[in-house]
C-alpha cells in the first residue's frame, strides 16, 4: 500500500448525514521492485465530483519528494564502517589536539575530520563495488596463469570487504536492532532504511485550524506551535503539600551515598552500558564514538556531555529506587518484574467477574496525555526536596533537566531550536527514574486515602491483602468499592495529582471495569463523576489478556496473528537463511514467551 495524502476516504454512498457511509476503497499498491525503483512517490487523493469516488493521482519521479524543500539538508553522522579501518584512530587523535576551543567545537570538529577522512578512504561504496565487479569480470575472461589467479583472489576479498561494509552501512541505517550485520543481509537492511525514509516523510498535515498544509516551512511552523504549547508550563496548585505524603523516604545511608562524587569508575560503566547505535543527538555522535574512542577524548568529556552524566546519575539512582518506590510500582525499578503486575491484574479481574458479594468494586484505568511531555520541573524539584535527596544531587538533576533545547526534525531537516519550560526527554536514561519517583505521589496519595479508610481495595481472598492501585511506569490501574463516595474521593486524588504534576488524563482513553452485582444506576452515577467508557473486560493489559473465558483458543489467537503479521512482512524475503533463522528467533520465540510467563497457552497454539 502506497499510503495517500487528502482525504481519509475514497468512496461515499452520498447519503444524508444519519445515514452516510464513508471507506478508503481504493488505493495503490506496488511490489517491492518497483518501490525500489520509484523511491520517490506521493500518492493523491484529488477532490471527488459527481463520483462516489474520489480520483487517484499517482505522481512518481527522481525529484519528487524535494519539492517542498529544495535546499536539502544533510547531516553528518559518525559511521561504524570508519572504525573498520586501522587509521581511524589516529584521525580521531589528530583531530582533538584542535585547541582554545569549547567541547562542543572540538567534538564537530572531531567529526568533520572523520567525514572528510570517510570519503575518502571509502568513497560511494556502491559505485567502487561495481567497479571492482567490472574489475573481477575482465580478469576472468583471460587465460589464468598464476599471476591471474592472484590478481582474482585479491579482488574476491576486496569485493567481500566493500560487500560487507555496504551491509554495515545499511544496517546502521535500518534500525532493525535484532538483526546484526555479517549474514549478507544488505538488501533487507536497504529496504529497511527505505521504508524507514518513506515512513518518516510528512507530505502534509493538518494545523489546529483543520487547513492541510504541505508547504515545508509551514509543516514545521505548526509541529513548533504545537510542541512549544506543549512543554509551555502551567500553573500548579498545592505543590508542597501534595509532595508531603512522601516526606524523608531517603534513610541518611542512603542520603551519604547520593552525595558521593562520582568516580572514574562509575563514568566508565556509565559509557558501556550506553546502547552504541542508539539515535544520535544533533552533534552525529551515538555511544559508539565513545565506546571506541574513550582512551583519547574521555577524560576531557567526563563531566561535560550530558548523556553521560545522566546515566551515570541513573547507575546510581537505580540502586536506591527498591528503597524508597512504592511495591505497587513495578516498572524500572531492579527486582520487580511486568509480570507482578499482569498476575496480579488477572487474578483481580477474574475475581470481579465471579463475585457474588453485595459489594460492588470498580477498576479504573487510566491513560496519562503525553506523560513524560507535561511532567512539570517545579514538580519535580519539590519531590526530590521532600524525599531528602541531597541538595547537590538535586542541582545536578535539574540542570540536567532544564538545561535542554529542543529541534524537531521536519523530514529529515531540523527546525529553529526552541526552551521548553516543562517535560522529561524520552529516550534520556535519566527519565524513567524521574518519572517513576514523581507517580510515586499519586501512589501515596491513594496509600494515604486508604489507610484514612475514605477507599477500600479488593481483596480477592479473606486473607489476600487489599490492593488499591497497580501502577507501571504511566499504565495505572486503580480499584476501589462502587459507591459515589469512594469514585468522588478518587476523583479528588487525580485531580490534587494533576494540578501539582501538570499530568493530564486522557478520559476519552481511559475505561471503567464493574464486579458482576453492580446496577445500572450506580454505574451511570460513577461515570457521571469519572467519564469514561464502560466495559466488561479489557482487551489486555500490558500486552496481555486480562479475561479468559472457557474458549482459551479464541482469546489466545492473537498469538498467531502477531507471529505471521511480522514473518510473514514484504521484505523479510529479502533476508539471507541466517537472517531468517534470527528472525523466527526474534520474533516467533519472543512473542509467545512474554505470554508463558502468566498464561499456560493451549496446546493447540504451539503445535498447530
Amino acid at each position: 500500500d502506497l499510503g495517500y495524502t487528502g482525504s481519509i476516504y475514497t468512496w461515499t454512498n452520498r447519503q444524508p448525514e444519519d445515514h452516510l457511509i464513508q471507506s478508503r476503497l481504493d488505493r495503490f499498491l506496488a511490489t517491492t521492485d518497483w518501490i525500489s525503483s520509484f523511491p520517490n512517490y506521493i500518492n493523491n487523493h484529488l477532490a471527488r465530483y459527481k463520483s462516489d469516488h474520489c480520483p487517484l493521482l499517482l505522481e512518481f519521479s527522481p525529484t519528487l519528494c524535494n519539492r517542498s524543500n529544495t535546499n536539502k539538508y544533510f547531516s553528518k553522522k559518525f559511521e561504524q564502517i570508519w572504525t573498520t579501518d586501522e587509521q581511524h584512530t589516529n584521525i580521531v587523535k589528530e583531530a582533538w589536539q584542535y585547541q582554545n576551543v569549547n567541547l562542543e567545537k572540538k567534538l564537530q570538529h572531531t567529526l568533520n575530520a572523520l567525514h572528510t577522512w570517510g570519503r575518502i578512504t571509502f568513497g560511494i561504496i556502491p559505485k567502487r563495488i561495481k567497479k571492482v565487479q567490472h574489475d573481477l569480470h575482465n580478469l576472468q575472461q583471460h587465460q589464468t596463469d598464476q599471476s591471474t589467479i592472484q590478481q582474482i583472489h585479491n579482488k574476491e576479498q576486496e569485493l567481500d570487504d566493500l560487500l560487507e561494509k555496504e551491509e554495515m552501512w545499511w544496517s546502521q541505517r535500518s534500525r532493525a536492532l535484532w538483526l546484526t550485520h555479517g549474514d549478507k543481509n544488505t538488501k533487507f537492511f536497504h529496504q529497511k532504511a527505505s521504508q524507514r525514509r518513506r515512513k518518516n516523510k510528512i507530505e502534509g498535515i493538518k494545523d489546529p485550524m483543520d487547513i492541510y498544509h504541505t508547504d515545508q516551512e509551514e509543516i514545521e511552523d505548526i509541529f513548533i506551535n504545537h510542541f512549544q504549547q506543549l512543554f509551555s508550563t502551567q500553573n500548579l496548585i498545592n505543590v508542597a503539600e501534595t509532595v508531603q505524603v512522601v516526606q524523608n523516604k531517603i534513610d541518611q545511608a542512603n542520603h551519604d551515598y547520593l552525595n558521593m562524587d562520582f568516580t572514574a569508575e562509575e563514568v566508565v560503566t556509565a559509557i558501556k552500558d550506553m546502547k552504541s547505535l542508539a539515535a544520535p543527538g544533533p552533534d552525529g555522535l551515538p555511544a559508539r564514538f565513545y565506546h571506541t574512542y574513550w582512551d583519547i577524548v574521555g577524560q576531557d568529556i567526563t563531566n561535560v556531555v550530558l548523556q553521560i552524566i545522566t546515566k551515570t546519575i541513573a547507575n546510581r539512582l537505580k540502586s536506591i529506587l527498591p528503597n524508597i518506590i512504592s511495591p505497587n510500582q513495578s516498572a524500572f525499578v531492579p527486582g520487580r518484574l511486568i509480570t507482578d503486575n499482569t498476575i496480579i491484574a488477572h487474578e483481580i479481574f477474574h475475581y470481579l467477574s465471579q463475585t457474588t458479594r453485595q459489594t460492588g468494586y470498580v477498576g479504573i484505568k487510566t491513560d496519562m496525555a503525553k506523560a513524560y511531555d507535561r511532567l512539570e520541573w517545579g514538580f519535580l524539584q519539590a519531590t526530590l526536596q521532600a524525599m531528602n535527596f541531597p541538595q547537590k544531587m538535586i542541582n545536578t538533576i535539574m540542570k540536567c533537566v532544564t538545561s535542554v533545547s529542543f529541534s524537531i526534525l521536519v523530514n529529515g531537516k531540523p527546525t529553529k531550536s526552541f526552551l521548553p519550560e516543562r517535560g522529561l526527554r524520552q529516550g534520556d536514561p535519566l527519565s524513567p527514574y524521574l518519572f517513576i519517583i514523581c507517580a510515586d505521589v499519586f501512589s501515596a496519595l491513594i496509600t494515604k486515602a486508604q489507610q484514612d479508610k475514605l477507599i477500600q481495595g479488593v481483596k480477592i481472598a479473606p486473607r489476600a491483602p487489599e490492593i488499591t492501585h497497580l501502577f507501571f511506569a504511566d499504565d495505572s490501574l486503580m480499584f476501589c468499592r462502587a459507591n459515589e463516595e469512594e469514585i468522588r474521593q478518587m476523583h479528588l486524588l487525580i485531580t490534587t495529582y494533576q494540578q501539582a504534576s501538570g499530568q493530564l488524563v486522557n478520559y476519552t482513553k481511559s475505561e471503567l471495569i464493574f464486579s458482576k452485582k453492580v446496577t445500572q444506576n450506580i454505574k451511570l452515577a460513577i461515570h457521571n463523576i469519572l467519564p469514561m467508557a464502560i466495559v466488561d473486560y479489557y482487551s489486555k493489559y500490558l500486552g496481555q489478556p486480562t479475561f479468559i473465558g472457557r474458549s482459551k483458543n479464541q482469546v489466545f489467537n492473537f498469538i498467531q496473528d502477531k507471529v505471521w503479521k511480522k514473518l510473514k512482512g514484504w521484505k523479510e524475503k529479502n533476508l539471507s537463511f541466517a537472517g531468517r533463522g534470527t528472525l523466527i528467533k526474534a520474533v516467533a520465540q519472543a512473542i509467545p514467551t512474554y505470554l508463558m510467563s502468566s498464561f499456560l497457552i493451549p496446546k493447540g497454539k504451539y503445535t498447530g
